[in-house]
């Protein structure tokens, strides 16, 4: 199982890589890859799970701005996967309820337009 994660998460960085390093550069990029950018981007977020502002975390706020900014940019279906993985994700890392998971699966929502 450990060998199986190991390398799901290598793939998932080693494709979102180009991404963030060419963020500037390139305009075209496929939807895996940015949703594996904005994963990356979440789990780096997971560092300040400690940090709280008015008892509302920083990682969890930021994460949900991720997902609607994504869903806004790359349409409905991309910010519903994204809530979904990233809230799996982020719910595993850092020990998140499913209302958690819900929420941001939930988020994507409010980033299309009407």
């Amino acid at each position: 199982m450990l060998a199986t994660m190991t390398y799901i998460f290598y793939k998932i960085f080693v494709n979102s890589l180009p991404v963030i390093t060419e963020f500037g550069k390139k305009q075209a990029f496929s939807i895996e890859e940015v949703i594996g950018a904005s994963l990356l981007v979440s789990i780096s977020f997971a560092a300040l799970a400690d940090l709280r502002v008015f008892s509302l975390s920083i990682t969890n706020i930021l994460s949900i701005m991720v997902i609607l900014f994504l869903g806004w940019k790359n349409g409905m279906l991309a910010g519903a996967t994204a809530g979904l993985t990233i809230g799996m994700i982020l719910g595993v890392i850092t020990g998140g309820t499913p209302v958690l998971i819900s929420a941001f699966a939930i988020s994507r929502y409010a980033s299309t337009e009407y």
